[in-house]
């Protein structure tokens, strides 16, 4: 039980990681499509 616990803990974590490089990936291409048109 603690086991499946961690996993899922562990998952989620990974999974909030990954949202968070593609959401700095996202934002630097943004940023950078910005300062182009301006």
């Amino acid at each position: 039980m603690l086991k499946g616990k961690m996993t899922v803990n562990f998952v989620k974590k990974f999974d909030d990681e990954i949202f968070i490089d593609k959401m700095k990936v996202y934002f630097r291409v943004y940023n950078f499509l910005y300062k182009g048109l301006l």
